[in-house]
């Protein structure tokens, strides 16, 4: 088996940690290695990575969970998205330089992907990152519950793939809250959600509802109206989205589906960002009754507390999926079946 070689930046060690607690239980010391690197910055801001040893001739993964969470225990650790992302090009450019023969880019989640398609006299940010990227002349990118598919047709050079975390979730669903499948509607909290939340419903065999909502898009993060599209009075809800931001729009379909005589609520999302206010939003509906429980995964690290401290709150770890997908990888194996039997 050729080596496992991972470079991590700073913002995805908390990630990498757990990564490679997994890697051990399947493979041997020798078959993987966590290559030593810093990040430092200075004070004007700008961030420079170093390796502190060769990568010549080998085969590597380069690993950054962009987004920081404002619940970060140090400040100094609080580095902006922006910040991760030249963090992530300078740890490319060094082992390029070093003379790396395969750079594959972990890239978690992948940024800007909610400026995806053109509006009036408006960039497609999604679209530059693709193009930063491609110029780095690395092999392929690995992203997780791309926020649009059509991010992939940007790469034109590259290697593109996405994990579809949506069987891990439904099965981390399915062995942990048994008893409320049996009177469950999956409710999409957009129309853009739909296909997902339908996958959802129909592997827990559940009813489902859609919610319509419209947006202000002179406002960042305002929901002007939503409107519910189902049968849900009576039924336990779970509200199925790639990503919450500042929470805006669970608030509107939550306190929507109470009024329709929902029992309890449940959210899961793979990236959860709980940019500010939504600790305190989500509190405040905990506090209320009216939120039982937000499952998310442990891409983006809100703190080590952060879970003791905020009781709706359960993490789920994608540290085995990435483990046995290093492997997939590492050894040429289809990533498809191995999404599939996740």
């Amino acid at each position: 088996m050729e080596k496992i070689y991972l470079l991590s930046c700073e913002n995805a060690m908390p990630f990498v940690h757990s990564l490679l607690k997994e890697l051990a239980k399947f493979c041997t010391k020798d078959e993987f290695r966590l290559l030593a690197s810093t990040e430092n910055y200075f004070a004007n801001g700008e961030v420079k990575a170093t390796l502190q040893e060769s990568v010549r001739g080998k085969n590597i993964f380069i690993l950054q969970c962009v987004e920081s969470s404002a619940y970060l225990d140090k400040a100094d650790k609080k580095h902006s998205l922006n910040d991760n992302i030249i963090a992530l090009f300078t740890t490319i450019d060094a082992a390029k330089r070093d003379g790396a023969a395969k750079i594959t880019v972990l890239l978690l989640p992948y940024p800007y992907s909610r400026q995806e398609k053109p509006r009036l006299r408006e960039p497609i940010t999604a679209s530059l990152i693709a193009q930063f990227l491609e110029s780095q002349g690395i092999t392929a990118i690995v992203s997780v519950d791309i926020h649009a598919e059509a991010i992939a047709g940007f790469l034109k050079n590259v290697s593109f793939i996405n994990i579809n975390t949506s069987n891990i979730m439904i099965n981390y669903f399915q062995s942990h809250y048994a008893e409320q499948l049996n009177n469950l509607v999956v409710v999409s909290p957009d129309i853009g959600g739909a296909v997902r939340a339908r996958y959802f419903a129909s592997k827990l065999k559940s009813g489902l509802a859609l919610v319509s909502k419209e947006r202000d898009y002179t406002k960042q993060n305002k929901v002007e109206k939503v409107t519910l599209i189902g049968e849900v009075s009576g039924k336990n809800a779970l509200i199925v989205d790639d990503m919450i931001d500042t929470g805006g729009t669970m608030v509107s379909v939550i306190k929507l589906l109470k009024k329709e005589d929902v029992k309890e609520i449940y959210i899961i999302s793979a990236l959860a960002l709980f940019s500010p206010p939504c600790v305190e939003r989500f509190d405040i509906l905990y506090r209320d009754g009216l939120l039982h429980k937000v499952i998310t995964t442990d891409i983006i690290h809100h703190g080590n507390d952060f879970v003791d401290n905020n009781q709706w709150c359960e993490v789920m770890s994608l540290a085995p999926l990435f483990a046995k997908l290093l492997s997939t990888l590492t050894k040429g194996r289809s990533v498809a079946e191995l999404l599939e039997n996740a």
